[in-house]
């Protein structure tokens, strides 16, 4: 169940208020996407992609301010930037001792939806 501000609300019903979820990638991951049926974390195309976990959790820590092409497992993935967000902003708002870095990197471990066109727009929006 998913629990929502003190209310639980079953499968069936979170289905039947967004039957539609909306993801945004490159268009060059399409072709990947429809291939494989699947939507990978930037975490697991690092994990893939480097030679050594460190390296890849280098990659995971950094902000990217423009997109990246990751090869793993002889497959190119196009890794969108996180230019919308701003370090300085972010360090003030963490707490309990997370860094900037693991902050990013709890980012790039999750495939993000948007619940409506209007909010993915928003996102969109953001990179303007």
């Amino acid at each position: 169940m998913i629990e929502e501000i003190g209310y639980k609300m079953k499968i069936a019903e979170f289905c039947q208020a967004r039957p539609f979820l909306y993801h945004m990638t490159d268009k060059d991951n399409l072709p990947l996407i429809l291939k494989d049926w699947a939507l990978l974390s930037t975490k697991r195309i690092a994990y893939a992609a480097f030679d050594t976990r460190m390296k890849a959790n280098d990659f995971l820590k950094t902000k990217r301010d423009g997109s990246e092409s990751l090869i793993a497992n002889g497959k190119t993935y196009k890794i969108r930037d996180q230019h919308p967000i701003s370090l300085t902003v972010l360090k003030r708002s963490l707490s309990g001792g997370l860094k900037t870095g693991d902050f990013l990197k709890i980012l790039n471990e999750r495939v993000f939806w948007w619940p409506s066109i209007k909010r993915l727009v928003a996102h969109f929006d953001r990179y303007k």
